[in-house]
Formats: C-alpha cells, sequence, structure tokens
C-alpha cells in the first residue's frame, strides 16, 4: 500500500476489482462516481478518502482514467489487506458460508464496503461496513 498523509480520519472504500476483472464492479463504480465531489467536503472535516482493490495499480489506474476520476485509489495485490478486512475470501471460507447457494464456487469471493480508521490522542479506532451504500444492497436482494 501506498505512504499516505492522513487526516485524523481515513475513510477506506473496499472497491471490488479483483484480479482477473476486465473493468470495476458496476455497483462499486456507480458508488465511485460520487467520489470526485465528496473529497473536498470529507478533507474539510479531516477525513480523507482512498479506495483500495486487489488488481495490480496499473490495472486501477488505467480504469481510474477510463472513468475520469481523481480520488486516491491503492492496490492491495500480494498482501492479505482484503483478506484481514473480510472483504475478500478463501474458496473454503465460501463453501462454508455461502450467502447465495445459486453461485457458482469462485463468482463471490469479493465483497465491498466503507472501513473508517480514527486517530487521535495516541489511540487509534477502527470499524466499517456497507449496509446500504447508496440503495444497491436493498436492490440486490
Amino acid at each position: 500500500m501506498a505512504q499516505v498523509e492522513l487526516s485524523s480520519q481515513l475513510l477506506v472504500y473496499h472497491f471490488m476489482f479483483g484480479l482477473d476483472y476486465k473493468a470495476g464492479c458496476p455497483c462499486c463504480s456507480s458508488i465511485a462516481d460520487g467520489f470526485n465531489g465528496i473529497v473536498v467536503h470529507l478533507a474539510n472535516h479531516d477525513v480523507t478518502l482512498w479506495a483500495v482493490s486487489r488488481a495490480p495499480l496499473a490495472k486501477l489506474q488505467a480504469y481510474k482514467r477510463r472513468k475520469g476520476w481523481s480520488f486516491p485509489w491503492a492496490s492491495s495485490f500480494g498482501s492479505d489487506f482484503n483478506f484481514d478486512f473480510n472483504v475478500s475470501f478463501t474458496e473454503e471460507q465460501l463453501r462454508c458460508h455461502r450467502q447465495w447457494e445459486t453461485d457458482p464456487p469462485g463468482t463471490l469471493n469479493l465483497t465491498h464496503g466503507f472501513r473508517w480508521f480514527l486517530r487521535e490522542g495516541g489511540a487509534d479506532a477502527e470499524g466499517g461496513g456497507a449496509d446500504g451504500i447508496g440503495g444497491f444492497e436493498e436492490a440486490r436482494e
């Protein structure tokens, strides 16, 4: 992951763009379409926004240029970052915890969501979720 100068609060969007994806997830892309406009407002509240995806950085940068986005986007390629924050899953985890029994194996190995990190007075905190992002979660069900 890139070294970045952070505010006291970091908001990370786990953007579904897997290693073998040709393009970003359509739902994640729709959500990210609003990021360019919001980063300045977040910065005014001491919040830095970054997107993170598993695909290699060159693939993310090409897609970012194509979409006309300017928000920061990092690659977690080659690391356990996504697994550490439970937004990527192994085949074994999928077999044990499959949400939609009709999904073929290997198709649901990523999920999206926000995770926030707070640094204040020498203490750190973090949390996250994806409930109701842009109404997409409700629309999928």
